[in-house]
């Protein structure tokens, strides 16, 4: 049997190139993977990112996988804990456009209240027109048969 190659003698395996492919896009990095403390961690694209194998150098473990991203079970409570955020975020922004729609329902409603109340001025100011018009009518009527 063939003896087991250095690390540094062997080509990667498909997991190691597929790790540097999706690093080298961005997957890696960003909103999505934080350190310990909770701050997001900002890896040189051009290496493999030591959080996406803890414990070992990029090329070390022979035939074993590192941690695939959104697979361990921090990553997953983080998913959880964005997923809380998402839907908190996303039940705020529904408020906020109940809101805005009940505003504009309000406005609406105070425009046709306005509308209603100009609409019963015009007809008591038509109103007081007609019998002002009435009464000049009379008067004028009088004066006609008294002279």
């Amino acid at each position: 049997s063939p003896e087991p190659q250095r690390s540094a003698d062997r080509k990667p395996g498909p997991l190691t190139l597929l790790a540097r492919k999706m690093e080298s896009e961005g997957a890696f990095s960003g909103g999505g993977w934080h350190g310990p403390d909770g701050e997001g961690e900002k890896q040189d694209s051009s290496s493999p990112s030591p959080m996406a194998f803890p414990g070992k150098g990029p090329l070390d473990g022979l035939g074993s996988a590192g941690v695939i991203p959104g697979t361990h079970s921090s990553h997953i409570q983080l998913s959880g804990g964005l997923r809380k955020v998402a839907v908190a975020e996303e039940r705020e922004r529904k408020r906020a456009i109940e809101m805005e729609r009940q505003e504009k329902q309000r406005q609406l409603e105070r425009a046709a209240e306005e509308e209603r109340q100009r609409a019963i001025a015009l007809e008591r100011e038509r109103e007081r027109i007609e019998c002002q018009q009435a009464l000049e009518r009379e008067e004028r009527e009088k004066r006609e048969r008294e002279l």
